[in-house]
């Protein structure tokens, strides 16, 4: 075999092992967190300072997080408070996309919901 024949077939290879192995990671179980229940605060970094939260824990799942205190630029903070906070909520995780134009705040957000949950796991 030639030795271009052999790089191809490895290229080949590999692609579809890559390709297989995409296919696989969203069959695979998420990790799911079961949090003490309570409510607590947490505290993350703005894009305009800290970003206060009050998460709300019942039977183990997020079910409320409420903004408590910020210094975010009117308009910016609401629209990245709807979407990370609705996929927080959905995915039980912090570990969600942030809001285009909005990226400090939403980082803000999940670092503040994060810290948050620090304090209610066991």
């Amino acid at each position: 075999m030639k030795k271009q024949s052999i790089v191809a077939l490895l290229l080949t290879v590999g692609l579809v092992a890559i390709c297989f192995a995409s296919c696989l990671g969203p069959m695979l179980p998420e990790k799911q967190v079961n949090y003490i229940d309570g409510t607590y605060t947490g505290t993350g970094e703005g894009m305009m300072g800290p970003i206060t939260v009050e998460v709300v824990v019942t039977s183990g799942a997020i079910t409320s997080i409420t903004l408590k205190e910020h210094k975010e630029t009117e308009g910016v903070y609401e629209k990245a408070e709807t979407w990370v906070v609705a996929s927080i909520l959905e995915n039980q995780t912090t570990d969600v996309d942030s809001v285009s134009g909005a990226t400090y705040t939403s980082e803000g957000i999940k670092a503040a919901v994060a810290d948050a949950l620090k304090n209610a796991v066991a």
